[in-house]
């Protein structure tokens, strides 16, 4: 299959890369009481609908315990945190949980025009949980940059639309990037982590039909297991991907 990356992508990139300075359409979120808000989704409910505009929501270090949902209406938002080490939000949602694969992601995009860089987006449900989403994305035009994004099962959920992840930390066992979006993975690090006893890994679900144009591309990124995995007292079975 080819696939060509869409120049869009790189150029929102690029422009992800030159936020480092103040702008009038930008908030911050903060834990300590010195930001704008202390939730992030309170933050995003303060945004205009529609709006070909683009605004900055700087995400201070800290824990967000939260699910937080870019709505279809929300258009052309940035998150920026103060690094994956610093900057976390954190759900627990799962199948075992009592809620649909759908619905049990951290974060939720839908708005087009997402950016996202400096943050860990993480489902702590952990490894018996069966489906536990960290991020679901169904938008197009969407990147992210330097994010860390882990889960076991399911992690990284690529619903549908045009999206581009540079210099990521992947994190997951079971058909962890999954979906049937145009997606490209690019000098990204991704990670297969230890699963329960009888389970396989599997990196990549694509769930693409005939009538679909997508497909996952990885590009210049390196696959390897955590110290976990790789001390494994029983064998496991990885697999890049399957259908």
């Amino acid at each position: 299959m080819k696939m060509k990356m869409n120049d869009a992508l790189v150029m929102l990139v690029l422009m992800l890369l030159s936020l480092t300075h103040s702008a009038s359409n930008e908030v911050v979120v903060a834990q300590d009481g010195l930001g704008d808000f202390a939730s992030i989704m309170d933050a995003v409910d303060t945004l205009p609908e529609d709006s070909p505009d683009r605004f900055i929501i700087r995400i201070k270090a800290g824990v967000y315990d939260e699910i937080v949902t870019v709505g279809k209406k929300k258009l052309n938002v940035v998150f920026i945190g103060d690094g994956v080490d610093s900057t976390v939000v954190t759900g627990n949602r799962s199948n075992v949980g009592g809620v649909r694969t759908f619905e049990s992601a951290t974060l939720v995009i839908e708005g087009d025009g997402f950016l996202a860089t400096g943050i860990t987006f993480e489902n702590r449900a952990g490894p018996k949980a069966e489906q536990a989403v960290a991020v679901r994305i169904n938008s197009y035009r969407t990147a992210f940059y330097r994010c860390r994004i882990a889960s076991f099962q399911d992690t990284l959920y690529t619903q549908d639309g045009v999206q581009f992840f540079r210099e990521c930390e992947i994190y997951g066992t079971v058909d962890f990037i999954f979906g049937h979006a145009r997606v490209v993975l690019q000098n990204c690090y991704i990670y297969g982590r230890l699963p329960t006893l009888g389970q396989t890994i599997t990196i990549t679900a694509q769930n693409r039909d005939p009538t679909c144009l997508s497909g996952i591309v990885i590009h210049n990124c390196a696959i390897s297991a955590t110290k976990e995995l790789s001390e494994s007292v029983f064998p496991v079975k990885v697999y890049l991907g399957r259908p």
